[in-house]
């Protein structure tokens, strides 16, 4: 029995160390866990997200428009422009309108981007049966406003329009469509539905001038705005960038936001070396 008694002595005594150690390691793990919820906490703090001042208002039809942007951790989140509704009311119905919008400095900074441009097309314009809806222009400009103003006609500027880049500095299945004084020459999509006898709602194009990309463009109808529908579509990529070392969006959307304005944004941003 002193034996036995010894026996469960031991027993008891290993069952203290084991139950001993499994506190200690306890105790380690827990202290490893807080130490590493901290370190997590204080990393989120460096991802910050900031608004630069929204642009200008400018007044569009019985309303306003403007540009607006956020950024995280010097990397562009989203650049967009938001249209309250009074904006979409009051436009005119026979001639073409424009309406220049500001970019902050530091958005030209970090992308390829230096203004916008919404133009208002009441009858659509070329190809007849196709862009020939009351739709939005969406520009974003990658040359300043003197540059775009000193863009001129065909008639008068045509070896500048007809110098196009290398087709590898625009996306796949894009041809040239309408060369524009204060725009450049316009290339679309020939995978778009509206090429293939579906009503066009939106679209995205390139832009081109003197053997460059100069613009982006999302192409939307006010039709499709009114309804408020809501979309987020992949941009067609090129496979080479200019300029480089810059921030280019790779998604383009159209939402009403919380106070019930609509906005066209682009997003998803990449680093282009």
């Amino acid at each position: 029995m002193l034996q036995m008694g010894g026996f469960f002595v031991d027993v008891r005594n290993n069952i203290l160390r084991i139950n001993s150690n499994v506190l200690m390691k306890t105790v380690s793990l827990t202290a490893l866990l807080l130490s590493c919820c901290s370190l997590f906490l204080s990393s989120c703090k460096k991802y910050d997200i900031e608004t630069p001042p929204p642009g200008p208002e400018t007044e569009m039809g019985n309303g306003r428009i403007r540009s607006f942007s956020t950024v995280a951790n010097g990397k562009p989140l989203t650049i967009g422009i938001e249209l309250t509704p009074a904006s979409l009311q009051g436009l005119s119905t026979s001639g073409h309108s424009t309406y220049l919008l500001t970019l902050s400095d530091e958005i030209k900074r970090l992308t390829a981007f230096d203004h916008i441009v919404v133009d208002w097309n009441p009858k659509g314009h070329a190809p007849d049966s196709v862009y020939d809806i009351p739709h939005f222009d969406f520009h974003f400009y990658t040359i300043n406003n003197a540059e775009r103003l000193a863009i001129g006609s065909w008639e008068k500027d045509s070896i500048a329009l007809k110098k196009n880049p290398p087709l590898s500095f625009l996306p796949p299945h894009y041809v040239p469509a309408a060369a524009d004084p204060d725009m450049g020459k316009h290339w679309v999509d020939t995978t778009g539905l509206e090429f293939d006898r579906v009503t066009f709602t939106k679209t995205f194009i390139y832009g081109t001038y003197n053997g460059r990309v100069n613009f982006v463009e999302p192409m939307i109808t006010k039709a499709f705005i009114d309804k408020g529908d809501g979309f987020d579509d992949p941009i067609p990529q090129p496979t080479i960038y200019s300029p480089v070392e810059a921030w280019y969006p790779q998604i383009y959307s159209g939402k009403k936001n919380a106070a019930g304005n609509y906005t066209v944004t682009l997003s998803d941003f990449a680093w282009r070396p």
